[in-house]
């Protein structure tokens, strides 16, 4: 019969082996080691993990341009490919953290020929203390800090289309209402944005035409990818496009019968 000794089931007179411990399981493999041939030295170096700080190695493919490096692997002048230069990011020299729970997201600008004005709500603004609202103008960029109730509130664009004139451009604080005139560096310049994003898309846009994954695209392919990056108001405009090609090919593929 069969008989039950802490769950495991074994045969009368039948004798399980002892369990080997790990010190032993280690020497019988130090041992079975020793007596083997032993690697190439080639194959034990690829078995070797480099070790590299994980902040540092993401560091540096923040820092790599892939399509520069591209256009340089082909032999092309990795020049051509746009980019924004490092001055184009402004510094407003500001140490404390800004918390993006109190950032402002409400607001709209149009321009003229010698301004950009940003108009931006904010209940009861005209009421707080003078310095409590301030601003800080660069180049290319502008910070608003608005303290109120121990908390500080603000809206930045560190990127601005184009530069401007620090020395003239100003706010006007208003009852519910800051508005920060901006004063063109180029008077009658026009910006296609408030920031620089279009204008550089643009760039890169040209550049993909010029040597990247565009060259050669269809009128189609162009307008897909147009689409693809544009807002819904100018998907609009883009669908008639599309459309418009559409009917033209399709005429010219019936002619051609």
């Amino acid at each position: 019969g069969w008989t039950a000794c802490h769950r495991v089931y074994s045969r009368p007179g039948e004798e399980r082996p002892q369990k080997k411990s790990r010190t032993d399981a280690r020497q019988e493999v130090g041992a079975s080691s020793s007596s083997s041939q032993p690697l190439p030295a080639a194959d034990t170096a690829k078995t070797v993990r480099v070790c590299k700080d994980v902040g540092q190695y993401y560091g540096e493919w923040d820092q790599l341009n892939v399509e520069k490096a591209l256009l340089e692997e082909e032999g092309g002048d990795p020049s051509l490919v746009p980019e924004r230069a490092s001055g184009d990011i402004q510094d407003f020299g500001i140490r404390e953290v800004l918390d993006v729970t109190y950032k402002i997201t409400r607001f709209s600008w149009d321009q003229s020929d010698k301004f950009v004005s940003l108009y931006l709500p904010f209940d009861g603004v005209g009421a707080l203390p003078a310095e409590d609202v301030q601003v800080i103008f660069r180049p290319v960029g502008v910070l608003l800090l608005i303290r109120s109730g121990g908390k500080q509130h603000w809206y930045k664009v560190p990127n601005l289309c184009k530069a401007i004139d620090t020395n003239t451009s100003v706010k006007k604080v208003k009852a519910d209402q800051v508005v920060i005139k901006l004063r063109k560096e180029t008077a009658g310049e026009q910006w296609s944005d408030l920031t620089d994003e279009k204008d550089l898309y643009q760039k890169r846009r040209q550049f993909r035409i010029q040597h990247g994954d565009l060259k050669g695209a269809t009128t189609e392919e162009l307008l897909a990818d147009m689409y693809k990056h544009a807002t819904d108001e100018e998907r609009v405009g883009l669908r008639d496009a599309m459309k418009v090609n559409r009917e033209k090919r399709e005429a010219d593929a019936r002619a051609a019968k």
